[in-house]
C-alpha cells in the first residue's frame, strides 16, 4: 500500500507542476491573441482585405486568398507562430468582421 501511496503522491506533484506550466502558456497565448486582434482592428480594413483577392476568382478561392494575405501580414508583424493557431485566429477574425453572410444573420 505504501508503494501505491508514494506512486500517487509523485503523480500528483508532477501533474500539479505541469498544470502550472500549462496555465502560464494559456495566459501567454491569450495575451498574444488579444494583441493580434487589436493590431488587426487597427490596421486591416474591409477595403484592404477585399484588395487581397483576385476578383475574377471563385468566392471560395477569394476567401482563401484573403486569409493567406491576412496571415502573411500577422506573421510579418509578429513573427512565425503555430500555423493551426494562426489559421483558427485569422478565420475567426475574418468571419466576425468581414463575412457578409455571417454578419447579416
Amino acid at each position: 500500500m505504501s508503494a501505491v501511496f508514494i506512486a500517487f503522491f509523485i503523480i500528483g506533484i508532477t501533474t500539479y507542476s505541469k498544470s502550472k506550466k500549462v496555465e502560464k502558456e494559456i495566459s501567454e497565448e491569450n495575451n498574444l491573441t488579444d494583441t493580434i486582434i487589436d493590431w488587426l482592428d487597427s490596421n486591416v480594413t474591409e477595403e484592404i482585405v477585399n484588395g487581397f483577392a483576385n476578383s475574377s476568382a471563385a468566392a471560395e478561392v477569394q476567401f482563401l486568398q484573403k486569409l493567406e494575405k491576412m496571415k502573411a501580414l500577422v506573421v510579418t508583424q509578429f513573427g512565425e507562430m503555430d500555423d493551426k493557431y494562426l489559421d483558427r485566429l485569422i478565420e475567426e477574425y475574418y468571419n466576425d468582421h468581414f463575412d457578409e453572410a455571417v454578419n447579416e444573420e
